[in-house]
Formats: C-alpha cells, structure tokens, sequence
C-alpha cells in the first residue's frame, strides 16, 4: 500500500486541495497541507465522501464549465475587437 497526497486527491476529483482538506477534517483525518500524505484507504474514503456529495453537485460542475466557457469567448471576442481597432488606426495618417 502506498501514500497518495492531498492535492493528488483534488486533482482526481477536480476540487481544490483546501475543499479536500476541509472534507478530511470532517471525517477525523488529520491533514495540514496539499503536500500531507494519506494510505490508500483514507484516500479511497475521503474520494467516497465526495461522491455521496457530489451526485447532487454535478449539475453546478457542469453549469460553471459553462459559464467559464462562455466568459473565455467574451473575452477572445473583446481581445478581436481591440486588435481590430488598433489595426484600423493605423490607417489612419
């Protein structure tokens, strides 16, 4: 059996170390730090707690993938428009 760390926990389940380390607490896990190490079994017990909470939670994952994804577009398009404009003031003299 070997020892998995904190932030490769978060990582797997796509949460912040800090959300994982506040879990493991909760559970009588002693952890300080994204760097701590955990046995397999703790780590399979912290990911498991996770899923139980996360069936409902899915939908907000997806929902803020969406939205990060349309803000990525907003700003692609704002960087367009500015390059646009500076090219056409070029032209101008």
């Amino acid at each position: 059996m070997g020892k998995i760390k904190i932030h490769e926990i978060a990582k797997e389940i796509g949460l912040t170390s800090k959300e994982v380390i506040a879990k493991a607490n909760e559970l009588g896990i002693e952890v300080a730090s994204h760097m701590s190490s955990v046995e397999e079994e703790v780590a399979a017990k912290i990911k498991n707690s996770f899923q139980k909470v996360s069936k409902g939670s899915n939908q907000k994952q997806e929902s803020k993938k969406e939205t990060s994804k349309k803000e990525t577009a907003k700003k692609e398009t704002s960087k367009k428009s500015r390059k646009s404009w500076n090219n056409a003031s070029d032209y101008s003299t």
